[in-house]
């Protein structure tokens, strides 16, 4: 894939030494292949912990809400599983 942009960044001597070896075993064509594919899997992971991060803020209901406290218990209670109502068969014997 041509390089539609090119930018210049400065490496560690460490991580120069790796992008050098990953492209001299072949795994890599060149130091751009070796940090395009680290900048996706950055991106991916990004994502990825953004995605975690929503489904947690939806499943505790930590989102910031809008309105009164009030407004926001029966957001809250709605969003709750339904238990179901006890019937006079589940109900605990009385004796008299």
């Amino acid at each position: 894939m041509p390089a539609q942009h090119s930018k210049n960044i400065a490496l560690t001597g460490q991580l120069e030494g790796w992008v050098d070896e990953l492209v001299a075993s072949g795994e890599y064509r060149s130091a751009s292949e070796v940090v395009r594919d680290g900048l996706r899997l950055l991106k991916e992971r990004r994502d990825r912990s953004a995605a975690e991060l929503a489904g947690i803020r939806a499943s505790s209901l930590i989102l910031p809400m809008p309105g009164s406290a009030k407004a926001r218990i029966k957001l809250i209670a709605a969003s709750l599983p339904k238990v179901p109502a006890r019937t006079p068969c589940d109900a605990p014997l009385r004796r008299a």
